[in-house]
């Protein structure tokens, strides 16, 4: 649903990432953008503002991908924003490319589009890229080596989460 001419010409205030418009009733209107913006919703209410909360629409497809992000996460022990963001440290990129892999080997019918938006507007390349330098570990011509069958059985662990 679009916003109305008037409240896009109010001033835009964040707080913790969600967009809050103050109107010249000093009420708040919040725009829902995840799932934590519920609870500054409930807050806001409490604090006695009046906050106008929009649906949340999650499609099915971007649930699962934030279900397999956290598990994924919380294995390498990082932080989700690590993994979303654009740092280029080489265990960090490691990590990305393994979730590229693990979840374009569950979702096989995922467009490499749809990951590239999920992983905040990336090339749809990056996400070719990261999945076939994983593939490559793991099936191609050096995976006999015992770093890469250990490194099979560790991506593997994580697949089998999921099936």
């Amino acid at each position: 649903m679009p916003l109305t001419r008037e409240l896009r010409q109010l001033p835009i205030i964040k707080i913790g990432g969600n967009k809050l418009k103050r109107n010249k009733m000093t009420e708040i209107s919040i725009i829902i953008e995840d799932i934590l913006s519920l609870d500054v919703a409930k807050f806001l209410k409490i604090s006695g503002y009046n906050p106008i909360v929009k649906p949340l629409t999650i499609t099915k497809s971007q649930m699962v991908l934030h279900e397999v992000l956290s598990v994924i996460c919380r294995k390498y022990n990082f932080e989700q924003s690590d993994i979303m963001g654009f740092s280029h440290k080489a265990k960090l990129v490691r990590v990305r490319y393994i979730f590229f892999y693990v979840y374009k080997t569950l979702y096989p019918y995922t467009t490499w589009v749809l990951l590239a938006e999920y992983m905040n507007k990336r090339n749809h390349a990056t996400i070719i890229h990261g999945f076939n330098y994983i593939d490559e570990r793991i099936n191609g011509a050096f995976s006999h080596t015992k770093e890469n069958r250990e490194f099979k059985d560790e991506v593997n662990s994580i697949i089998n989460l999921f099936k």
